[in-house]
């Protein structure tokens, strides 16, 4: 006997645990931002002398977070009876879908910043990781073009329609991801210092490693599923659990690497010797210390 994923009464069943599921989600990434918010406010508030890059850098990680806060407080209210709150569905969905896109390709810049740096700002290097995260944008536009969303009957709350059209894209998202990580994990070994380990090349070299698993763990059962087409909740079961992951991972990343070095992010600073050995200069300003709790620390870098 072969189960039947269509049946209109595992559908029901299904969406009222994938509506319970996303507000859990939305409470461990609030308690996650909550546990960071000093450094926030710290990276926000201090002054220091920075160069465009850096600075940039900053912005995307906070744009990670708090994007990704947008997105899952848009998802919590679509999760929500809809009788309660009076909500257009599609234009709901549309929200919804393009807060977490900015979200997501927030954390692929962050490796992007971070990869362009390793390769000491090569124009090659630049245009392609333009190029690849420009189809990944055109991907994302091709989706909402095509999405849909209504109102469950069963449980009053809103759920996506036909989200097989998210094949493109999510498959692009997992390509992008894995194609920015190997190159940077490629820089790396191009450099005598990385090969070695020391200082901050090991802290870049562990957290590639570390970041290129992550990415196949959060994006591949998403890539799966969706390419099964199930049903339209298996379709997007996993997608707000990839995005915290990803978002989490990303965002602890950055706080461990600027933790070991405030230059770590700044294109400026790296420099290349003729032995093929590189290193970040340090800022001639006074390295500025951020409230960083010592336990993530040691996890993550």
């Amino acid at each position: 006997m072969t189960f039947d994923w269509n049946d209109q009464r595992t559908l029901d069943a299904q969406y009222y645990g994938f509506s319970k599921i996303q507000h859990a989600l939305y409470g461990i990434f609030l308690w996650e931002l909550v546990n960071s918010l000093e450094f926030d406010l710290a990276l926000v508030t201090t002054k220091r002398l920075e160069s465009a890059s850096s600075l940039y850098a900053r912005l995307v990680y906070l744009s990670c977070r708090y994007l990704t806060l947008a997105a899952l407080t848009s998802i919590a209210i679509g999760s929500t009876p809809t009788s309660r709150l009076k909500i257009d569905c599609k234009a709901w969905m549309i929200c919804t879908l393009a807060l977490s896109f900015a979200a997501v390709t927030s954390a692929s810049t962050l490796i992007a910043i971070r990869a362009i740096a390793i390769f000491n700002r090569r124009k090659s290097v630049i245009v392609a990781f333009a190029l690849v995260l420009t189809a990944q944008l055109a991907s994302f536009v091709y989706e909402v073009s095509r999405a849909d969303a209504t109102e469950s009957p069963a449980n009053e709350t809103c759920i996506f329609l036909n989200t097989e059209t998210n094949r493109l894209n999510v498959t692009a998202t997992f390509v992008t991801d894995t194609f920015l990580l190997v190159s940077m994990l490629f820089g790396l070994l191009r450099w005598k210092d990385a090969r070695r380990k020391r200082g901050i090349w090991d802290v870049l070299w562990r957290q590639g490693i570390m970041w290129l698993s992550l990415a196949t763990l959060a994006e591949l059962p998403s890539v799966v599923f969706i390419w099964l087409n199930l049903n339209q909740v298996m379709n997007v079961i996993f997608f707000t659990p990839e995005l915290i992951i990803l978002i989490i991972g990303a965002t602890r990343m950055y706080r461990a690497l600027w933790a070991h070095d405030t230059t770590a992010y700044d294109l400026n600073s790296v420099s290349m010797s003729e032995d093929r050995s590189m290193a970040f200069r340090r800022a001639s300003c006074q390295r500025v210390q951020l409230p960083f709790s010592r336990p993530e620390q040691q996890a993550i870098s």
